[in-house]
């Protein structure tokens, strides 16, 4: 899956925000094939987060939208784990 895009040619796109960053990430990169885009999903994370564990999916990241991107652990993006099995999803 296709998350971000950090550069566009010789064009540094860190400094962007994200939600400017999908959306041009968005008319490079299919929705079907081997490599997808994956959307920005805004809201709702813990009910993603469960419905991605349903699935069988290990959890998603939480990124902020306005966010320009910095290597490294901040406080701008986090790791939400799918529940323990049995917990809040499927047994």
């Amino acid at each position: 899956l296709a998350r971000d895009l950090l550069a566009l040619g010789p064009l540094d796109l860190r400094p962007l925000p994200l939600r400017e960053r999908k959306r041009l990430l968005a008319t490079l990169v299919p929705r079907l094939g081997p490599l997808r885009y994956a959307d920005h999903v805004e809201g709702s994370g813990e009910a993603l987060r469960r419905e991605l564990a349903a699935r069988g999916a290990g959890g998603v990241s939480a990124r902020r939208a306005a966010a320009p991107y910095r290597a490294g652990r901040s406080g701008d993006w986090r790791v939400l784990a799918a529940p323990a099995r049995g917990a809040d999803g499927p047994d």
